[in-house]
This record gives structure tokens, C-alpha cells and sequence, in this order.
């Protein structure tokens, strides 16, 4: 499912929400828009950083259509954990 998403992302130039594991293996969330795709890896501009990024595939743990969040609140958040 997840290229699927990111295949859409990059023909349809369609907002992501993803969460990942970053380098220091944290669990982070992010809004992107994948500019190009590769086999192990994509590059997606994160409208957090407002810049491309390289993010690889085998840390993704989830991707989904981007839905406009409440201030504060992440979507790997469990209800009332905030």
C-alpha cells in the first residue's frame, strides 16, 4: 500500500502524512510530497523543513493521505494521550 501511495503521491503531486523512523531512530511524523522514486528510497519535499529530503523506504512505518490535523496533534497519537 505504501507505494502505491507514494507512486500517487509523485504523479498527483498529492500531500502525504508519513511517520518514520529518523536517524536516530525516533519515531517522527511528517507532511511531504514525493519529487522522485527509487527503489529504496524516495525524495519528498517536508513542508516541516520546507526543503527535499531523502527518506528510505525500509524506515517507513506508515503513509497516508494527507488529512489537515487540530493543532498539536499527531496521527500516531493515541485518543486522550494529550
Amino acid at each position: 500500500m505504501s507505494n502505491y501511495l507514494l507512486r500517487r503521491s509523485y504523479e498527483e503531486k498529492m500531500k502525504l502524512d508519513i511517520v518514520y523512523l529518523d536517524q536516530q531512530q525516533e519515531m517522527t511524523q511528517r507532511v511531504v510530497r514525493v519529487v522522485r522514486l527509487e527503489e529504496d528510497y524516495f525524495l519528498a519535499f517536508c513542508f516541516t523543513r520546507k526543503k527535499v529530503r531523502k527518506f528510505h523506504k525500509n524506515n517507513l512505518l506508515a503513509v497516508y493521505p494527507y488529512q489537515r490535523q487540530r493543532k498539536g496533534e499527531r496521527f500516531f497519537d493515541a485518543p486522550g494521550s494529550r
